[in-house]
């Protein structure tokens, strides 16, 4: 959300026009990476224009702007308000605008700035036990009789590494070393619009999401002759066999469909690395190794956002607790 301070005037006229609603300047500075731009783009036309496009900035104070961002997040007429991180990102996007104007000169002052709030957890869910091992069996069968096995594969990969669906869909087969068998996971690829606002979408490769991202990780030792079975020429794509990438929005619906075959509930994609790292700590992983495999660069984001114990796994643990002396 955002906090008020009281802006100073500005002496407004020919030398001082106003600022036009615009995106953060760190678009204009190529600090975003395409997918963020073209969702900030989304935003500034599908919410903050049609509200605040007409006003002058130095006009906006931080009152406004705050019924602006609560008005969005209340419920109205029966729907839900819109999702925190939605709401989230709206404030981003506007204070990213009297940033620019500020270092500008267009503003002398903002008249709001952001205050550290915690942000919304997500109930993401995770697949128990015997979904997990519903789905490998899917998977595995589907490899052994070469049903839409690349895609089989590439779920497989997800569900026993915790890789993310941009970059699944980015990993070539030269990504995979052969010995020791290891995954190369330095790019990723979406779907997105046009940030001008044109209604044409392209493919788009990038590096990971952060730096932290950019990793090797080691395959199960159980993964090694599937892979070696499935192992296709360098330059072509795990998902596909060709040189062609997957769509993530293809890969998303395949999934959607072997849960449907498997008879199990529909979670989203997402819900594969959840499971991952929950089982992983579940197994006794060192968090700090997770952490690396998954690609965060904080263990706390590892064990706070993606870990989620089951009831089993903590009575597990507990029984393993022995009293200091015999009662």
């Amino acid at each position: 959300m955002f906090c008020t301070r009281h802006p100073r005037r500005l002496p407004h006229g020919p030398g001082h026009p106003d600022p036009l609603l615009c995106p953060p300047a760190a678009a204009s500075e190529g600090r975003l990476k395409p997918s963020t731009l073209s969702i900030y783009a989304g935003i500034l036309r599908a919410h903050i224009d049609p509200v605040l496009g007409q006003r002058p900035l130095h006009a906006l104070s931080g009152r406004e702007i705050e019924a602006f961002l609560c008005e969005k997040a209340a419920p109205r007429e029966g729907m839900p308000g819109l999702a925190p991180r939605t709401v989230s990102n709206i404030s981003t996007v506007l204070h990213g605008i009297f940033d620019h104007a500020c270092r500008t000169g267009s503003l002398r002052e903002s008249p709001v700035w952001t205050c550290p709030a915690g942000r919304t957890a997500k109930n993401t869910a995770v697949l128990d036990a015997r979904e997990k091992k519903v789905l490998t069996r899917h998977l595995l069968n589907n490899i052994n009789t070469g049903q839409r096995a690349d895609e089989s594969f590439g779920l497989l990969l997800c569900l026993y590494t915790g890789m993310r669906l941009g970059e699944i869909c980015a990993l070539r087969w030269g990504d995979v070393t052969p010995r020791p068998h290891s995954i190369l996971v330095h790019r990723t690829v979406q779907r997105i619009s046009d940030p001008a606002g044109h209604r044409r979408t392209a493919l788009v490769f990038g590096s990971p999401k952060s730096p932290s991202s950019d990793r090797v990780i080691p395959m199960p030792h159980f993964l090694h002759r599937l892979a070696d079975r499935q192992r296709r020429e360098d330059e072509c794509f795990i998902l596909t066999g060709t040189p062609s990438p997957m769509d993530p929005r293809t890969m998303q619906n395949h999934f959607k469909a072997v849960l449907r075959r498997c008879g199990l509930r529909q979670v989203n994609f997402h819900a594969i690395r959840h499971t991952f790292a929950t089982d992983c700590v579940g197994a006794g992983f060192d968090p700090k190794a997770l952490s690396s495999i998954l690609g965060h660069a904080d263990v706390s984001v590892t064990l706070n956002t993606y870990v989620h114990p089951s009831f089993d796994v903590m009575r597990r643990f507990m029984d393993k607790l022995r009293p200091a002396a015999e009662l």
